[in-house]
């Protein structure tokens, strides 16, 4: 339910510096709360492999992070 609401609209309209940190937020959440959240991680996934193509180099590290947090 979180990965939903919080992944609908995620990363657009956002500032590389937003974008970091809630990457960085998701990271944590996925590291602590991943195996319960196992339900929406096609959904993280598809909202994650977007911001692979992204100009920032930093958001494309955060997000491989975020990746492989998905269990």
């Amino acid at each position: 339910m979180l990965a939903r609401e919080c992944f609908v609209c995620l990363f657009e309209g956002m500032t590389t510096e937003m974008k970091c940190e809630c990457l960085d937020i998701l990271c944590d959440v996925l590291h602590k709360f991943g195996n319960l959240m196992a339900t929406d991680h096609e959904l993280l996934l598809g909202a994650l492999l977007s911001q692979l193509s992204s100009n920032q180099a930093s958001v494309r590290k955060k997000t491989v992070s975020c990746i492989g947090k998905l269990k």
